[in-house]
C-alpha cells in the first residue's frame, strides 16, 4: 500500500503563517494575501499565480485544507488570498462575484457553503479566464461523484457524500456485530444539510440489510462538541438500550464520548466519528471509539494546487475529479479491527 507524504498530520496553525503582505483584493475578510511559493521561484516556463481561496477561517478542517493548498504551491511564485464566508452562503456568493469583477485572480479554489447557489457564477468565472477548482463539497446537486458538475469548474477534489456514508454504514454494522437488536442514534451536523442527508441515506441503505439494527433517533449536533454533548445526554435518557452513536463528524463524537462517560456507560455504547481528526484517530487507537471514517483535508488542498498549476501551465486538468482517500489508497475508515492497514504514524490531517 502506498502512503504518500500527504498522510503526515498537520502541524499547528503557526506552520501556515509565512510572510503576509497587503491584500491583493479588498474583498478578503482577513485582509491578507499569503505568499505561498516565494517570490522569485518561478521558472521562465511558469507564470506567477494569484489564487482566491473561498473558505471559512477558524475551522480546523478547512485550516488543514489551507495548509495543503500552500504546500501544493511550494516552489512556485503563488499568492493565496483567503475569503472568509463564515459559512454564510449569501456572503460567499457576493465574495465570488466581487472577486470575478476585480480581475485580480488567475484561479479560484472554492469550499462551497451552498454548492447549488454558486453554480451560475462558475461560468462567469471561466468566461473571465479564471481556473475554478472545487474542494470538499460539490458545486452542483450530486453527492455520488468526485467529478465536476457545474460548467466552468475545471477540477474537483472531494470525498463524495455517498462514499462518506458508506464508510459510516459499514462501521455501524461492525459496531453492532453480536447485538440483536442493536439500537443506533445518528448525529448529523445539521438535519437540513443536503450533504448530511446524503450521508445518512447511504448509512441507512447499508444497515437496511441488517434487520437487527434499528436507527432509533436522528438529532443534529451542529458540528460542535458542546451541542452534541447535550444531544447525546438526551438520547441516553430517551433510549436506555442505545448501543451505538454514529456522529457525522469527530467534533460531535467527542461530545458524545463526554455524555456517555458522564452517564457511566463507557464501554456499553460504541462511538463512531467521521473524518479522521487527530482526536478521532487517537481515540480509535486508544480503544475509546470504535472507529472514524477517513477524510484527508490537507490532501484536498495539495491536489487542488496541483490542478490549478496543470490548468494554467498545460491548459487542462487531468484527472478532473479526484477522491483524495482513493488517491491515497486508504480504507474508507479506521477502526479497532483494521488498525494494521494504516501506517503506525498515521494520526489524521486535522485537529478535530
Amino acid at each position: 500500500m502506498r502512503h504518500p507524504r500527504m498522510l503526515r498530520p498537520i502541524a499547528a496553525l503557526a506552520l501556515v503563517a509565512l510572510a503576509l503582505v497587503a491584500a491583493a483584493c479588498g474583498g478578503s475578510d482577513n485582509g491578507s494575501t499569503d505568499t505561498a511559493g516565494g517570490a522569485g521561484s518561478t521558472t521562465a516556463a511558469e507564470k506567477p499565480i494569484r489564487v482566491a481561496f473561498f473558505t471559512a477561517l477558524g475551522n480546523t478542517y478547512l485550516e488543514a485544507t489551507y495548509n495543503g493548498l500552500r504546500r501544493g504551491f511550494e516552489g512556485r511564485d503563488a499568492t493565496i488570498t483567503p475569503f472568509d464566508s463564515q459559512f454564510d452562503p449569501q456572503k460567499q456568493f457576493s465574495q465570488i462575484q466581487d472577486a470575478i469583477a476585480s480581475k485580480k485572480f488567475d484561479a479560484f479554489v472554492i469550499f462551497p457553503v451552498d454548492g447549488n447557489a454558486i453554480v451560475p457564477l462558475m461560468k462567469q468565472a471561466a468566461d473571465a479566464g479564471i481556473t475554478v477548482i472545487d474542494t470538499d463539497y460539490p458545486i452542483g446537486p450530486r453527492f455520488d461523484t468526485s467529478d465536476p458538475q457545474a460548467e466552468g469548474v475545471e477540477g474537483s477534489v472531494l470525498l463524495p457524500a455517498a462514499k462518506f456514508g458508506d464508510a459510516l454504514g459499514e462501521l455501524t454494522v461492525e459496531a453492532c456485530a453480536g447485538k440483536s437488536p442493536c439500537e443506533v442514534a445518528l448525529v448529523p451536523g445539521f438535519l437540513k444539510s443536503p450533504f448530511d442527508n446524503a450521508v445518512m441515506d447511504s448509512i441507512e441503505a447499508i444497515v437496511a440489510d441488517h434487520p437487527e439494527i434499528k436507527i432509533v433517533a436522528k438529532q443534529e449536533g451542529r458540528l460542535l462538541a458542546a451541542p452534541a454533548l447535550g444531544v447525546v445526554q438526551n438520547l441516553l435518557q430517551a433510549h436506555s438500550g442505545l448501543d451505538v452513536v454514529t456522529a457525522i463528524g469527530d467534533q460531535m463524537a467527542s461530545g458524545a464520548e463526554k455524555a456517555i462517560r458522564g452517564a457511566g456507560k463507557t464501554g456499553q455504547v460504541e462511538i463512531i466519528g467521521a473524518s479522521a481528526s487527530e482526536i478521532g484517530v487517537s481515540a480509535v487507537r486508544d480503544g475509546r471509539w470504535f472507529g472514524t471514517s477517513i477524510s484527508l483535508p490537507e490532501t484536498e488542498g495539495e491536489v487542488a494546487a496541483e490542478m490549478v498549476q496543470q490548468a494554467i501551465d498545460d491548459g487542462s486538468v487531468d484527472p478532473v475529479g479526484v477522491n483524495p482517500v482513493e488517491r491515497a489508497e486508504l480504507p474508507g475508515f479506521i477502526s479497532k479491527k483494521n488498525l494494521d492497514e494504516f501506517p503506525a504514524d498515521f494520526a489524521g490531517q486535522w485537529k478535530g
